[in-house]
């Protein structure tokens, strides 16, 4: 996982945890690094609830990321392409038993339970702005 680079023009962060956090339109290593640490903190500690980052003004790019425990959903959205990633957990491959996760139900399938896979998934997605190739994703049209 690299922590340098970031691709942060035009790129706003949501971050809802016990202490709710925006920062927006992020231009400089020092904010981006300073949101990196914030999510890191709170992944650790089991805190964050639900991070939104969007690249651009008309969101064409953004990951919504939502957490209970130690259990995360990711999604991924490519506006320009109509397509959204999920992430492919190969430990549950097609199971689709519901999960509750801050607020929200998710299939299982696409639940992540590896905090260092998320946080290799948010630092890719704050460096490129798109999904983790080193992962596999479920894809569908918007």
């Amino acid at each position: 996982m690299k922590m340098e680079g970031y691709n942060i023009e035009n790129l706003s962060i949501y971050i809802t945890n016990k202490g709710y956090r925006r920062f927006d339109d992020l231009r400089d290593k020092e904010s981006a690094a300073k949101a990196v640490e914030l999510i890191t903190k709170a992944v650790e500690s089991e805190t964050l609830e639900r991070l939104d980052a969007f690249y651009g003004d008309m969101e064409a790019y953004y990951i919504s990321i939502y957490m209970e425990k130690s259990c995360f959903v990711l999604v991924i959205h490519d506006e320009i392409k109509g397509m959204s990633y999920n992430y492919k957990n190969l430990k549950y491959k097609d199971d689709k038993t519901e999960v509750a996760l801050a607020g929200y139900y998710f299939p299982k399938m696409i639940t992540c339970e590896d905090k260092e896979t998320l946080m290799d998934i948010i630092i890719y997605f704050f460096e490129t702005g798109s999904i983790n190739e080193k992962y596999e994703w479920y894809g569908k049209r918007d």
